[in-house]
């Protein structure tokens, strides 16, 4: 869980399945609660691939932020939230790496 004065997020991973809750504080208005979803579309020979299933998926917190790390797609996905103190939002962040030896066309990426 991480918060700053206007928001309250939890994220919990199970069977690399997140699940995320955020809570307006000020209203106590839930704005998520529920299972969070990825898609990343790739191209492969065969045409392209809809990739859902998050890999080796693990939670970081730091001050103010959620980090999560998996694979999906054959990628490495690094996806952060963060929470600024003196700041009533949040910032997402989402990035991909490539860390095989073969290029990975990306045709679409859809979170939330």
């Amino acid at each position: 869980m991480t918060e700053n004065q206007a928001i309250e997020l939890n994220l919990d991973i199970h069977a690399d399945r997140l699940r995320a809750r955020l809570v307006e504080k000020g209203t106590g208005d839930t704005w998520a609660d529920g299972p969070y979803h990825w898609s990343l579309q790739v191209q492969h020979p065969d045409g392209v691939l809809d990739c859902r299933q998050l890999r080796d998926a693990r939670l970081e917190q730091d001050a103010g932020a959620l980090t999560l790390h998996a694979r999906i797609g054959g990628l490495l996905l690094k996806q952060r939230w963060a929470l600024p103190a003196d700041q009533p939002w949040m910032e997402e962040t989402v990035r991909l790496a490539n860390d095989g030896d073969a290029p990975v066309a990306v045709m679409g990426i859809e979170c939330g």
